[in-house]
């Protein structure tokens, strides 16, 4: 149920994807389905985190890139910027799900304001490049880190619900 309405096609889950690459191309193709409409956020696309205003998504799933830097360490600019842009333009539940370490998390829960901490959710990304889409539906299990609210419903039955959309096609 969105909006207090069932799904419907006039009443659609918004899915947002931030990072198009074999992550998010992955997301995506685990939520295909008739209910579901999914917009990526990605420069080969022209598209930005701005036009999230207007797509007023449900659910935002960051799958940015993390280059390593000169130092050797992950570079998480793009996926701390693509986090704080999606809490301030949605009121969608944000979930990471890229390659970064505890400390990123620390950073970007600490630099949330309080009332957002209940909309963002941590997905490690355990896919392998070359198997991304069958990865993330057939996984065995889907490990979330957030708050009780974040974690306990929205995500973990949407997941659930991708998950057995697409398990027999893969």
């Amino acid at each position: 149920i969105m909006n207090n309405k069932p799904l419907s096609p006039k009443n659609q889950f918004r899915l947002a994807i931030v990072g198009h690459g074999f992550v998010g191309q992955a997301v995506e193709y685990a939520f295909t389905h008739p209910l579901v409409k999914s917009y990526a956020v990605d420069p080969k696309y022209n598209t930005s985190i701005d036009d999230l205003k207007e797509f007023s998504p449900h659910l935002v799933f960051v799958c940015a890139p993390t280059p390593q830097g000169e130092n050797g360490k992950v570079d998480a600019t793009i996926v701390i910027d693509a986090v704080q842009k999606s809490l301030i333009h949605t009121k969608a539940l944000v979930v990471v799900k890229s390659t970064i370490t505890p400390d990123i998390i620390d950073k970007i829960y600490s630099s949330m304001l309080r009332k957002d901490t209940d909309r963002f959710v941590y997905n490690p990304e355990f896919l392998t490049e070359s198997n991304a889409k069958a990865d993330f539906v057939n996984a065995d299990y889907h490990v979330m880190g957030g708050s009780e609210s974040a974690t306990r419903e929205p995500v973990s039955y949407t997941h659930l619900r991708a998950h057995e959309t697409r398990h027999d096609l893969v």
